[in-house]
């Protein structure tokens, strides 16, 4: 049982990640809910589970969105940020959860800006750049407690 909702959980947000909120822009920008669960996952337990869980999901958002595998390595990168500032947070993890979502969200999505623009040679549009980020941070935000409670129940459940 702990298999099949754990498969669903990944299938689930990789579904709505690569085919549901793409088609929905609001303002040019969706949610990343890969980040929010990357986040969520890794200060809700820190543990191999969740790191594995962040390795699969942003793995598959890299094969199913054409991505060049900058997903994978910032989400990871995220995560680790997560682990080493977990042992020094003085609040629960649903607040570090939200705080590193609103730091790690226009974060990641300047970084992969600025290696879109590298590898392809395009202009790097700032203030439209700035304007998706802020849309992206409050839709990950908003998410998050949501997803925080449903990863939670997740990895709780398969580490029984």
């Amino acid at each position: 049982m702990r298999f099949f909702k754990l498969l669903f959980f990944v299938l689930a947000i990789l579904l709505l990640q690569t085919v549901l909120f793409p088609r929905l822009p609001v303002f040019g920008a969706f949610p990343d809910l890969v980040l929010v669960c990357a986040v969520c996952a890794t200060a809700a337990s820190g543990s191999a589970s969740a790191l594995a869980l962040v390795i699969l999901l942003s793995f598959f958002q890299d094969l199913l969105s054409a991505g060049i595998y900058i997903n994978t390595a910032g989400k990871l990168l995220l995560s680790a940020l997560v682990i080493r500032v977990k042992e020094r947070f003085l609040g629960d993890s649903r607040s570090l959860s939200l705080w590193l979502v609103l730091i790690g969200s226009p974060l990641l999505i300047g970084v992969e800006a600025g290696v879109h623009s590298l590898l392809y040679q395009s202009a790097f549009a700032f203030f439209p750049l700035l304007f998706r980020a802020v849309i992206t941070t409050l839709y990950n935000l908003a998410l998050t407690p949501l997803i925080y409670s449903w990863t939670e129940g997740v990895l709780h459940d398969s580490q029984e």
